[in-house]
């Protein structure tokens, strides 16, 4: 089993949430932040991976989501007023990957209903044939969506020497910096593998929230341990 979870360092916040998988029902009746995986979002897409859905289907996601009253929210939204409680209807949508479906087709849709998004980007790939552009980063950015590292060229964060391990985490979190003018706050290691070394090099790095994909629940009220 996966499980997506959320470190949010600044406001000793554990948060323990769900990836969402195309035409399976999700029970959300447990209270809680509850966080949507997606990958590609697009009609074309070969890989029939669990993280992937066509616009048809993610355009019925977010009509799911808002008939059962959700706010979307962004993880700097959380550790930068720390108000929400599990008896808040709470959801983080998140875009792995940084492709170019996620301003082609997320954005314009978010945008209809919205709705806001974290989208984590490798940065060594930006401008790159099919990927997000310096340009629709800034653009989302500027449109209620929230932009997170990815790192900076997508390998196993575990697999990594130190030092390799933090210039992947400082160097994508500089150039997103770079690119927006602003604090990146969130990061998502490559497969969401990480262990303890890489959770203490995210902290290192300054990032503010950590997720992983595994499932789970979210809890406001749980601290790390």
């Amino acid at each position: 089993m996966k499980k997506k979870v959320l470190f949010l360092f600044g406001a000793l916040l554990i948060v323990f949430s769900v990836s969402f998988v195309a035409n399976t029902y999700l029970e959300l009746k447990e209270p809680g932040v509850i966080v949507l995986l997606y990958h590609r979002v697009t009609d074309n897409v070969k890989d029939k991976s669990k993280y992937n859905v066509n616009v048809r289907q993610f355009e019925r996601h977010l009509d799911l989501i808002r008939t059962n009253n959700f706010q979307t929210i962004l993880p700097r939204e959380i550790y930068q007023t720390n108000h929400f409680n599990n008896k808040d209807k709470l959801l983080i949508l998140s875009f792995d990957d940084g492709t170019g479906d996620h301003y082609h087709s997320v954005f314009p849709l978010l945008k209809k209903h919205d709705m806001k998004g974290v989208f984590f980007v490798v940065t060594k790939y930006i401008n790159s044939e099919n990927l997000l552009s310096d340009h629709q980063i800034r653009e989302m950015s500027q449109n209620k969506m929230e932009i997170g590292s990815h790192s900076y060229s997508h390998p196993y964060l575990n697999d990594l020497s130190q030092e390799n391990l933090e210039y992947e985490l400082d160097r994508s979190k500089k150039d997103l910096e770079t690119i927006l003018g602003s604090e990146i706050f969130s990061f998502a290691p490559p497969g969401g593998w990480f262990n303890q070394r890489v959770l203490s090099a995210a902290r290192k790095s300054g990032y503010k929230a950590f997720f992983s994909c595994e499932i789970g629940r979210t809890n406001l009220e749980s601290k790390p341990t």
